[in-house]
C-alpha cells in the first residue's frame, strides 16, 4: 500500500555548496597572504553551526570565530579541531576553561587584562598542563564598545606579553562604519589608527597576527585585510550593506519554505486574520500558509511583504499570526503549492534583505531569528 507523505509544515534549506562557494569568492579577494577566518557565532547566523563549521573547514577557513565559550565547547564536541577564537568577554575561570578546549581568547577590556594579571599572580602562571593561554588583544580604535583604549594599547600589549603562561597571538579591532559608504571618512580614520598601531605592536611582539576586517571591510578595502579577515555575514550570501549580495558574486545560503494548506474565498467586506487589517474590496482568493512569527516571519510583513508561489510575488495580507500567514493569490494557485518565504522560485526571489527592509532591521537579525525555531524542519543540500 502506498502511504501519502504530507509536505513539511515549514522548512529551512541550507545550501552548503553555496556557503563553500562564498568562502572561495571571499578568499580570492584577499590581499597578499591574508587568511580567511569564518565567523560562525549565533548558530552560524541561523544557518546551523554543526554543518556550516564543517563546510567552512572544508572550504579552507583557517580559523573559526565564535562569541562564547559554550559555542567553542560545542564545536569541539562535534569534532571541529581547527584553531578557534572566542571573541566575547570571559572571566578568569572561563579563560582557564578555554585552555582545556585549546581555543584562543580575546582580551577586550582593561578588566579582563587585570583578571589575567591577578590569575597569574595567584597561581604563578596562567598556563595549564604546560599549555599557554593564547590571547588576542582587542583595541578600541573608534567603535566605542569593546577594546582597550587606543592610547593604552601598547602598554596593555606589553603587560599582556609579560604575564607568565600567556602567548600573545594577535591584535585586533572592529570597524564601526565599514558597511556605510557615506561615513564621512570614519572608516579610513579607524583604519589609519590601527595600521599605525600594528606597525609598532609587531616590533614589540614579533609574529603577532593583526586582524580587523569584518565582511564589509573585507569587501571595501584591501588595506583592511592585514594578516587575516573575520568574515561572517557575507559567507552566508548576505550583503553587509543590505542591498544585493549577488553584486559581490555571493549566493544566498538560506531558503525558507512552506506550502499552501488551504484557500479561502473572501467576498467584498470580508477579512482575514486578527484585527481585520485586510478587508477585501472585491472578491479575492487567499491562500493560508502554515508558517508565522513563531517561525521567524515577522509581524511587520503584514500587508507589506510578499512570498513566492509558482514563481510569482504574492502579497502577504492580514496580520502575520504565530503559526500562519495569508497570501493574496489568483486562480493559478492550488492547495499543496510550495510557498517560498525567503529564497528563489524560478526567476523571482525574496531575500533576507527584503525581509529586513520590510521589518526595519538588518539581514543579520532576519536569519538569526530563525536560528532557534525548533518547529522548522532543516534540510541541508550540497548543491
Amino acid at each position: 500500500m502506498t502511504v501519502a507523505v504530507s509536505p513539511p509544515r515549514a522548512e529551512v534549506r541550507i545550501d552548503l555548496a553555496a556557503y563553500r562557494s562564498n568562502l572561495h569568492v571571499l578568499r580570492d579577494r584577499l590581499a597578499g597572504d591574508a587568511q580567511l577566518w569564518a565567523v560562525v557565532k549565533a548558530n552560524a547566523y541561523g544557518h546551523d553551526v554543526d554543518r556550516v563549521a564543517q563546510a567552512a573547514v572544508a572550504a579552507g577557513a583557517r580559523r573559526l570565530c565564535v562569541a562564547t565559550l559554550s559555542e567553542a565547547r560545542h564545536l569541539r564536541q562535534v569534532g571541529i579541531r581547527v584553531p578557534m577564537l572566542v571573541m566575547g568577554p570571559l572571566d578568569a575561570p572561563s579563560m582557564r576553561r578555554a585552555l582545556d578546549l585549546d581555543v584562543s581568547v580575546t582580551v577586550l577590556s582593561t578588566t579582563m587584562l587585570e583578571a589575567l594579571v591577578d590569575d597569574a599572580s595567584a597561581n604563578g602562571s596562567v598556563a595549564r598542563a604546560g599549555r599557554p593561554a593564547r590571547v588576542h588583544l582587542k583595541v578600541d580604535t573608534g567603535m566605542g564598545r569593546w577594546g582597550v583604549p587606543f592610547d593604552e594599547a601598547l602598554d596593555a600589549l606589553g603587560r599582556l606579553a609579560g604575564i607568565e603562561g600567556v602567548e600573545v597571538e594577535g591584535i585586533m579591532t572592529h570597524f564601526a562604519t565599514a558597511d556605510d559608504a557615506d561615513d564621512d571618512g570614519f572608516f579610513e580614520l579607524q583604519l589609519a589608527r590601527f595600521t599605525e598601531l600594528v606597525a609598532q605592536a609587531k616590533q614589540q611582539v614579533p609574529g603577532l597576527v593583526a586582524h580587523a576586517a569584518n565582511s564589509a571591510a573585507t569587501l571595501r578595502s584591501e588595506a583592511a585585510h592585514f594578516d587575516a579577515v573575520r568574515c561572517g555575514v557575507a559567507t552566508y550570501g548576505l550583503d553587509p550593506q543590505q542591498l544585493d549580495a549577488t553584486r559581490h558574486g555571493l549566493t544566498p545560503v538560506l531558503a525558507v519554505r512552506s506550502h499552501v494548506a488551504d484557500i479561502r474565498h473572501l467576498d467584498v467586506g470580508e477579512s482575514t486574520g486578527y484585527t481585520r487589517s485586510f478587508v477585501a474590496a472585491e472578491p479575492v482568493r487567499v491562500a493560508e500558509v502554515p508558517i508565522g512569527y513563531a517561525d521567524g516571519v515577522r509581524r511587520a510583513l503584514a500587508n507589506t511583504g510578499t512570498a513566492l508561489v509558482r514563481g510569482r510575488q504574492r502579497a502577504i495580507v492580514g496580520n502575520v499570526s504565530m503559526d500562519h500567514i495569508s497570501l493574496l493569490v489568483g486562480d493559478d494557485v492550488e492547495v499543496g503549492d510550495v510557498v517560498t518565504v525567503i529564497g528563489r522560485d524560478g526567476d523571482a526571489d525574496v531575500t533576507a534583505e527584503d525581509h529586513a527592509r520590510w521589518s526595519g532591521t538588518i539581514n543579520y537579525e532576519i536569519t538569526c531569528s530563525i536560528a532557534g525555531e525548533p518547529r522548522l524542519l532543516r534540510v541541508h543540500t550540497a548543491s
